[in-house]
């Protein structure tokens, strides 16, 4: 009883010879295979752990930026409020120094000439 030719069975007696490639031939289609799979999934692994870097850098910026924000408008109100309070105290000074020069206006202008006279001393030198 003879058998038929079983194709996917390569070790069956009645298979019909076919050319089979060299072991060498065998073992680099095998590594071309094996290294193109590694390097697809090295690939796929880089890219998740990119995509994952760039969720917690976009996530730490915008913290960052709205930190940055929130720290801003304190300096800015803080800012202001110094602002106010030094023309505040100018305009005090200016209106104490008025009141001293109407209340003593010789001493003022004898003041005033000698700062001009020093001011012109350092200022000639």
């Amino acid at each position: 009883m003879s058998e038929p030719l079983n194709p996917q069975n390569p070790f069956s007696e009645t298979s019909a010879p076919t050319a089979s490639p060299s072991p060498e031939a065998a073992a680099e289609e095998l590594r071309a295979a094996a290294t193109g799979s590694r390097a697809q999934q090295v690939k796929e692994a880089a890219a998740e752990r990119a995509g994952a870097l760039k969720d917690v850098v976009t996530n730490r910026a915008a913290a960052i930026r709205d930190n940055a924000g929130e720290t801003a408008a304190e300096l800015k109100g803080v800012a202001g409020e110094q602002w106010q309070d030094t023309q505040l105290k100018a305009k005090e000074l200016h209106a104490s120094l008025e009141d001293t020069v109407r209340a003593n206006p010789t001493q003022a202008v004898l003041t005033a000439a000698a700062a001009g006279f020093i001011l012109g001393l350092i200022i000639r030198r």
